[in-house]
């Protein structure tokens, strides 16, 4: 693995490496896409108001976002996400699946991105593979 154990780590890092270091796979698992450790940061837009936050998780189909707003519901509700890409900003519109509370004042949405154009698909997945190429054997 290119990136050592030892580093310091968020949870979503850590245990991407973990399952790639006790035979679990890298795979998707039950999930479609396969999900990527990152620190994006991400601007979200939510009934009006911007609110500011980061990207712990990310993957073709969808996101783990972080950010001190509370949206409310959660489930269900509507976004525009702005992903900070190291190539420009993208632009997507997604729907909040879950919400989890990831501390004091810290809220996390798994959010699932809306169909877009092959262009926006291509910015992501090419994010997404060198990610996962990071943390390869």
């Amino acid at each position: 693995m290119r990136q050592a154990i030892w580093e310091p780590s968020d949870e979503a890092t850590l245990g991407y490496i973990v399952r790639a270091a006790t035979c679990h796979g890298l795979g998707p698992g039950r999930r479609r896409y396969e999900r990527v450790p990152t620190r994006l940061p991400v601007t979200l837009l939510h009934r009006g108001r911007r609110h500011e936050g980061g990207v712990a998780t990310l993957s073709c189909g969808g996101a783990l976002v972080e950010t001190d707003a509370n949206l409310g519901e959660g489930e269900g509700e509507r976004l525009a996400l702005r992903l900070l890409l190291p190539d420009g900003p993208l632009s997507l519109h997604a729907t909040v699946r879950h919400q989890t509370s990831r501390g004091p004042g810290l809220h996390g949405f798994g959010v699932e991105f809306d169909p877009r154009g092959a262009q926006e698909s291509d910015r992501l997945a090419c994010y997404v593979r060198v990610r996962k190429a990071l943390f390869e054997v």
